[in-house]
């Protein structure tokens, strides 16, 4: 009898430590499934915040973009204000004391330009007054915060004078 009660210790015993490793096995996959689905939610987790992160980069660089953008209008003449810097070029003969007589305004056509937002505006003028003169009007063309491209400045001593006349040509860079 003592044997059998040992025996049937013993089976409890046995049965205990396979119901305590059943569940301890439940438990480790309930665990593992259980970090399984942390760890994805906390990948998902990191790109959201990566992407937030770059979201807000790129906001902040447009903000600093902003500016220079504005900057970079400044080289271009509005579509509609070419008659406004040919009013702006004769005013720079009046400041320079040399006449301006524009002689033709045209658009350029360039090749692979229809992609891009500007045209050029060739514009060609004569001009007369003193050497000092002139090269002042050069110079206020020269240092124009525009997209200005001089392609011809010839200038000539008039007969029996001291007035010099001058032909200039040039593009401008304006919007579409």
């Amino acid at each position: 009898m003592e044997a059998s009660k040992t025996k049937i210790l013993a089976m409890f015993a046995a049965l205990g430590a396979l119901v305590a490793l059943g569940i301890y096995t439940l438990l480790f996959f309930e665990v593992k499934k259980t970090n399984e689905a942390v760890s994805t939610l906390q990948n998902q987790l990191d790109i959201e915040v990566r992407q937030d992160q770059r979201l807000r980069s790129m906001k902040e660089l447009l903000a600093d973009l902003d500016e220079e953008l504005k900057k970079i209008d400044t080289y271009f003449i509005a579509s509609d204000g070419v008659v406004n810097f040919l009013e702006e070029l004769e005013s720079f003969g009046r400041i320079s004391s040399a006449s301006v007589e524009v002689n033709s305004v045209s658009v350029e056509d360039g090749e692979g330009t229809a992609s891009l937002p500007y045209n050029r505006l060739r514009i060609e003028f004569v001009s007369e007054g003193s050497w000092s003169a002139l090269m002042r009007l050069i110079s206020l063309l020269e240092t124009f915060p525009a997209g200005i491209t001089m392609h011809r400045s010839q200038l000539e001593r008039l007969p029996n004078s001291v007035l010099w006349q001058g032909h200039i040509s040039f593009t401008v860079l304006t919007l579409k």
